[in-house]
């Protein structure tokens, strides 16, 4: 899945405006900074701001994401610790691509443990503006 968001930038961004919604359940408070951040790098290297990226690690990431944004499951969302499963692949993402998300904090000019701040990922309304470009 993460080859079809790459190939396909509109559908990427849509993916991620979908998972930024989903980022204020009550299930995933815990990762929502490392959610964030995961989406910001996507959104800097597919808005041309972020050059330095690994693209199988990228395209391994987008699953991450996909994962989280999609309805079917390992463990259905509307029952009870739903979202274990998504914060789960979420923590193993960001432990298992933990130097490409480390080039990227440096990028940003954040520490190892600084959380996101209120940044254009945040602000849904940018995120609908910005022009994803095909990457190569």
């Amino acid at each position: 899945m993460g080859r079809y968001y790459i190939k396909n930038p509109a559908k990427l961004k849509e993916l991620l405006l979908k998972v930024t919604k989903y980022t204020n359940r009550e299930g995933l408070k815990r990762v929502k900074d490392d959610i964030l951040l995961i989406c910001q790098y996507v959104t800097d290297v597919f808005t041309g701001r972020y050059k330095e990226y690994n693209t199988l690690n990228l395209i391994v990431i987008i699953g991450a994401i996909v994962y989280v944004a999609t309805p079917i499951d390992a463990v259905p969302d509307f029952i009870p610790a739903g979202f274990i499963d998504d914060t789960a692949v979420i923590l193993w993402a960001i432990k298992e691509f933990a130097d490409e998300i480390q080039r990227y904090r440096a990028f940003k000019g954040m520490g190892a443990n600084d959380k996101v701040q209120q940044t254009e990922i945040t602000n849904m309304e940018n995120l609908q503006d910005a022009e994803f470009k095909e990457i190569t």
